[in-house]
């Protein structure tokens, strides 16, 4: 303890402030000047010694007439020593501000009730297992090169605001295992150049970035794996507060746990090199928001995030022409994903198993041709619109599962993956004819595929269109040349002409009454001249007779077996007879199915 004796004038006006409560100004003139708190005022009597500080916050008074400290309020001072104050327990509120500190301020496992460091500079806080029953505030011009919470229990809220930290390439904020029972703020102008970490931290309301630049290129610029948010994140402007978000690094939420919302409004995401977001395993519990000119260069990587109602991005801007722009295999959205107008990606979108409870969206967005593949294998929502303003490259739907397709023709993609991809309804506005649907299944590079051919069918019976789901399965059996070897394509070809593939069974009726015609006429023209009776007494001759018995095996009328044709219409006779086997085989097929189920 300082002897009462030893004191200067100004630390005397500090002893008698703080038996009152009141608030001491030791600018000149009541001045609040930055300079002067910086060490300008060193030899002017404005500076306090760190112990006295130290004696007044732990109930060593030095004044013997005062008896009792309400609170410690200071302004414009020069802290000299070291205020060292590990393990105590203050009794009195700590408020000071514009204060210049030349020694790191040490409070680690201390107890308070409130400790405020407003526009003070110092080199370091250290406040480790920290506990205050109030607000722990170090903003508005408050300094440092590096902060450390580890560990510290804020009982009120914990201020950033304003305040700058200063430690390239290391940590300038260390609140592993952190708890603020209210709420967090680093906006408003808060700058850190170097790693903010906030590792398994415990946030009882909201945590803001608004209106905050961090920097950390080679690094990770915000790390808050295992964290815990009671009711929102702001990494860009907030509901009633503009401002933005600027972080030059990669930000990692993985394992982050929101119990509300995440609002990235006006923010920009920077690490061109990595992750602009890693966010493997986050969970909000209401919408994930990136909108209102949110701009993202390297990967936005949300693997196995768990999104309560809607993950918005619309209007938003993921640069990543390298790789994946957006990666979201298995995420869970309990609505929708809104990828809708003004929305641009330059890069890969990885949707890989993820689960939409309503729609993925894509209406208006802007997709690279040059870059672009959406991936949307084994992806799950009752509804999927594909309307782009750009057509991807590649879209990838293998084995996905949807209930209403919504696309655009001028919008295909060029390559489009569709093995066991299942829907159950086309939205075509307005309706595509046939054949340009059919263009759509051949760009598949995987080559013919029947299942793609049925669920097509399917979907068209569904909407009552039956002569397009013929079509469709016509045009399956028409490719499936593709796999056959030289015989089978013949019979393929056969198979088309005459039946349809057992979808138009009337075409052998028409081919057989055109043969039939041809038949008659022609051996009506060889009787009696080239027409040879083989039965005595012979019968009488008639055409139509002799063509149907050659034609229909399946039928005898008798005559075939009284005149035998002689020359080249007995070499006709037989390919009339070949015509009338196949024509024949070809209408069983159809009509039993067996074409039907190839």
């Amino acid at each position: 303890m300082i002897p009462e004796s030893e004191l200067t004038e100004p630390e005397l006006k500090v002893c008698q402030s703080a038996a009152s409560g009141t608030l001491i100004d030791l600018q000149p003139g009541g001045q609040t000047s930055r300079l002067q708190a910086h060490g300008a005022n060193c030899d002017g009597g404005g500076a306090i010694r760190a112990e006295l500080l130290r004696d007044l916050l732990t109930g060593a008074n030095p004044r013997s007439d005062t008896t009792a400290v309400q609170a410690v309020k200071l302004r414009g001072a020069r802290i000299s020593g070291e205020l060292d104050l590990e393990a105590e327990k203050l009794i009195c509120p700590l408020l000071l501000q514009d204060c210049y500190f030349e020694h790191p301020v040490n409070l680690t496992e201390a107890q308070a009730p409130v400790v405020r460091f407003r526009g003070c500079h110092l080199p370091r806080l250290v406040a480790a297992q920290l506990e205050t029953r109030g607000d722990l505030e170090l903003a508005y011009g408050f300094e440092a090169s590096s902060v450390s919470l580890r560990g510290a229990h804020i009982g009120g809220a914990l201020i950033l605001n304003g305040a700058t930290l200063n430690n390239p390439g290391d940590v300038v904020l260390d609140g592993y295992g952190l708890a603020v029972d209210q709420w967090m703020s680093c906006g408003r102008g808060f700058t850190a150049n170097g790693q903010l970490l906030l590792i398994n931290a415990r946030i009882g309301g909201a945590l803001s970035f608004t209106g905050a630049e961090l920097c950390n290129p080679d690094g990770w610029v915000l790390d808050a794996q295992g964290t815990t948010v009671g009711y929102a994140l702001f990494l860009g402007s907030s509901l009633d507060d503009s401002g933005g978000f600027t972080a030059h690094g990669g930000i990692r939420l993985v394992g982050m746990h929101v119990n509300g919302f995440v609002s990235c409004w006006d923010a920009t995401f920077n690490n061109p090199r990595g992750f602009a977001l890693a966010a493997l395993g986050l969970t909000v519990t209401q919408d994930l928001l990136f909108e209102r000119g949110f701009m993202a260069v390297g990967e936005m990587h949300l693997t196995s995030a768990q999104i309560g109602t809607v993950l918005n991005l619309d209007g938003a801007t993921l640069t990543n022409a390298d790789g994946a722009a957006l990666t979201g295999e298995r995420i869970s959205v309990g609505q929708a994903i809104l990828c809708r107008e003004g929305f641009t990606a330059h890069g890969k979108i990885n949707l890989t198993s993820a689960r939409i409870d309503a729609a993925l969206d894509f209406t208006g967005a802007v997709l690279s041709q040059e870059e672009s593949v959406l991936t949307l294998a084994h992806l799950r929502t009752p509804s999927l619109i594909l309307r782009p303003a750009t057509a991807p490259k590649e879209v990838d739907l293998r084995h996905a599962n949807i209930g209403r397709l919504a696309d655009d023709e001028a919008t295909w993609p060029t390559v489009l993956r569709l093995q066991d991809f299942t829907y159950e309804t086309l939205d075509e506005q307005p309706a595509l004819a046939i054949r340009k649907r059919l263009n759509w299944l051949r760009r598949d590079p995987d080559g013919y595929l029947p299942h793609s051919y049925e669920q097509l069918a399917d979907a068209y019976r569904r909407s009552g269109r039956e002569e397009a789901a013929r079509q469709t399965a016509i045009a399956k059996q028409w490719r499936r040349r593709t796999v056959l070897n030289p015989a089978n394509k013949l019979w393929n070809w056969v198979l088309y002409l005459t039946v349809g593939y057992g979808y138009r069974t009337w075409q052998a009726g028409l081919w057989l009454l055109a043969l039939l015609i041809v038949g008659t006429h022609m051996f009506d023209h060889a009787h009696p001249a080239h027409m040879v009776a083989i039965k005595q007494p012979a019968p009488s001759f008639n055409g139509v007779a002799y063509a149907a018995d050659i034609l229909i095996p399946i039928i005898n009328l008798g005559v075939q077996d009284a005149w035998q044709p002689r020359g080249a219409v007995l070499y006709w006779s037989w390919i009339l007879a070949g015509a009338g086997w196949v024509l024949t085989t070809a209408v069983v097929a159809g009509l039993t199915g067996i074409l039907k189920r190839n």
